[in-house]
């Protein structure tokens, strides 16, 4: 039986499912934890798919601040057999929400509410447990594991669905930060530097903003406002000789801030070269430079020297070295 791409799937172990079959619902863990305490439950170490065996109520305790205790936890396409033997499926309405949490499960939803095993409801047993478990509780539509239409998750699933929750988290984060400085400096403004490309080491770096335009006359008016707006912005003396580029070092809001405002054909190039050097850059390779840049600001032999030898040699890598000016 193929299932409907609309159906979700809770999967749990064998007897998980006959203490569920005793009261008809799936129920959150909070309900379980207060209904039945020493219910054997396994629970999962998040993000990384390790489960334990624990009581309803230290496994409530457990889990709290780790995953909401109070919701059902479903999934959606494809089911997970490290939960369990068993496989729920039902076709859900409204009251079902995308779960974005930063854990290894694909296609995650919850409900608040518990949901009936009678109405609505496949309950896939393995196929040896079948004429067993169906001689036992009458009113609930069994069916052999075998004919089971999900996929079930393995190792690699989980490992890309943690890995694209990170990279969607990143470009959220960037995108709400490009929002804050185009408030602040207009709408041309954009996080640049270490953070924007995700690779920086956490309280290291200052943060690096770059404002481009492609007129002169609208770089003057931007000139003009950030004298005015932020006092606390001091223009650096490298900047005086030049025409098409003014760097500003200092705080806006007490925070430490670079702002970089520039026109012309190099402004944009340096835009274009840098927001490629953001897309090639994955997951893998943003948690290799950050160990390294911190490795080396770390390491006994000169420290400062070998990190500042690395970043240019990382910015000739990126492309980036060749779009400075």
């Amino acid at each position: 039986m193929i299932e409907d791409k609309s159906t979700y799937a809770h999967t749990t172990s064998l007897s998980t499912l006959m203490k569920m079959l005793g009261s008809g619902k799936i129920k959150s863990l909070r309900h379980i934890a207060r209904e039945t305490p020493g219910q054997e439950l396994s629970v999962e170490l998040l993000p990384i798919p390790v489960r334990l065996t624990l009581p309803a109520s230290r496994a409530y305790r457990f889990m709290q601040g780790v995953k909401e205790p109070d919701k059902v936890f479903l999934t959606r396409n494809g089911y997970l057999p490290n939960y369990g033997d068993v496989v729920v499926t039902k076709r859900l309405g409204g009251s079902v929400a995308k779960h974005d949490a930063m854990n290894s499960i694909p296609e995650e939803y919850t409900t608040r509410r518990a949901l009936s095993l009678k109405n609505n409801a496949n309950i896939y047993v393995p196929d040896e447990k079948l004429d067993e478990i169906k001689s036992q509780f009458a009113g609930y539509r069994f069916r052999p594991k075998s004919e089971l239409g999900l996929q079930p998750y393995g190792l690699s699933d989980r490992v890309s669905a943690l890995l694209s929750k990170v990279r969607n988290r990143f470009v959220k984060e960037s995108s709400e930060s490009d929002g804050k400085f185009k408030r602040l400096f207009g709408r041309n403004a954009q996080l640049v530097g270490s953070e924007a490309l995700g690779i920086n080491v956490p309280g290291s770096s200052d943060t690096d903003v770059f404002v481009p335009y492609k007129r002169k006359s609208y770089f003057e008016k931007a000139l003009a406002r950030m004298g005015a707006k932020y006092p606390d912005l001091k223009m650096n003396q490298v900047s005086l000789g030049r025409e098409d580029k003014k760097t500003f070092t200092g705080s806006v809001n007490g925070q430490p801030m670079d702002v970089v405002v520039a026109y012309g054909p190099k402004a944009e190039k340096f835009r274009t070269v840098f927001e490629m050097a953001m897309k090639g850059l994955d997951t893998k390779k943003r948690r290799e430079i950050v160990a390294r840049k911190a490795e080396l600001k770390n390491s006994w032999f000169f420290p400062e020297t070998r990190y500042k030898w690395y970043k240019k040699r990382l910015a000739d890598e990126l492309g980036l070295r060749d779009a400075y000016f």
